[in-house]
């Protein structure tokens, strides 16, 4: 059985927004007082909120984003670069004297990434600026939230009452917690798998499903998160593909080879793919199909990252036909 239809395909991201500021082409990390150089940079509007609502407006998903910036030229910046995506951007609060978040992300040749952030006005993401946007999330047909850490002001239990007041109204809800910074303690985790509960579609990379578990092979982390889950459990593990636990199947899936430029985003670009192709009324077999090949296009671009659906369509036929001339 698949996840019910969308009542509407618009989909509603909750989480942070930020500028990533990447340096590329870094073979080790620097010691303090000394200094390490990279081959390029780049800075993109970003946040996990921002990727996730970027790739589906790529893929011609109605979205809109609820999230704050500061009244700087970063945040000006950002909701432009939304709103030029047809985004709608309404749902951002522009919160004076403050700054947008900062990520600097290194990433190695390979496309390996390390991060050091600052959360900016992220850190004022609010229940009342929640609130404040409920007109926006109420007319979604799935609502996302992402980045949780990077919005600390933002309990995990009013996340979780957010979410089962999205179920009651017929709504579908989508997890995508990101990275701790502060490791995962008792009560985090406690909280976690508590909003589990009601999430109906759950999107942890493999890092994250091993501390929540406590479990370091997949299967018995994949096996412990659908215990706690209401719906579907999709693990992200990298260049090993995925592995999922849908109603009673399990789902394994290669991740197609591609040379990366970087993995800033990766995960982000993943769920855009997987849920444009759910809220068409895609099979999850499919849906994580098209995640893969959306986020191999994506980790293999230097810039014009974001995949659309004809270019979607073209790589996986290219790599149909790849497949069967091997055989």
């Amino acid at each position: 059985m698949e996840l019910p239809a969308l009542r509407k395909r618009e989909i509603c991201v909750i989480g942070n927004l930020n500028v990533d500021l990447l340096i590329r082409g870094m073979t080790s990390l620097p010691e303090w007082g000394r200094e390490v150089v990279g081959t390029s940079h780049h800075a993109f509007p970003s946040g996990q909120a921002g990727y996730l609502a970027l790739g589906l407006a790529a893929l011609e998903v109605p979205v809109s984003v609820v999230g704050v910036v500061g009244d700087d030229e970063a945040g000006t910046g950002i909701v432009r670069a939304l709103t030029d995506a047809h985004v709608d951007a309404t749902g951002i609060s522009k919160l004076n004297g403050e700054q947008t978040g900062l990520t600097i992300a290194l990433v190695r040749p390979d496309g390996e990434r390390a991060f050091v952030s600052n959360i900016g006005c992220s850190g004022s993401f609010s229940p009342e600026l929640v609130q404040r946007s409920a007109h926006v999330i109420a007319r979604a047909g799935l609502v996302a939230v992402v980045g949780l850490f990077m919005i600390p002001n933002l309990p995990i239990t009013r996340v979780r009452e957010l979410f089962a007041q999205c179920r009651r109204r017929g709504q579908q809800t989508m997890l995508d917690t990101g990275w701790d910074p502060k490791d995962w303690g008792s009560q985090t985790l406690d909280d976690v798998k508590a909003l589990l509960s009601e999430v109906d579609l759950f999107l942890p990379n493999l890092d994250e499903a091993q501390a929540i578990t406590g479990e370091h092979d997949p299967d018995a982390a994949l096996r412990a998160l659908s215990s706690l889950c209401a719906g579907s459990v999709i693990i992200k593990c990298g260049s090993e593909g995925s592995i999922a636990q849908h109603d009673d199947a399990i789902l394994r899936h290669p991740a197609y080879a591609v040379t990366v430029i970087d993995a800033v985003g990766a995960g982000d670009s993943f769920d855009a793919g997987l849920l444009a192709a759910l809220a068409d009324g895609g099979t999850m077999d499919g849906a994580i199909r098209r995640a893969h090949a959306f986020a191999a296009l994506y980790v293999s671009r230097e810039s014009n990252r974001y995949a659309c659906r004809a270019e979607v369509d073209t790589f996986l036929a290219d790599q149909h036909r790849s497949f069967v001339e091997s055989e």
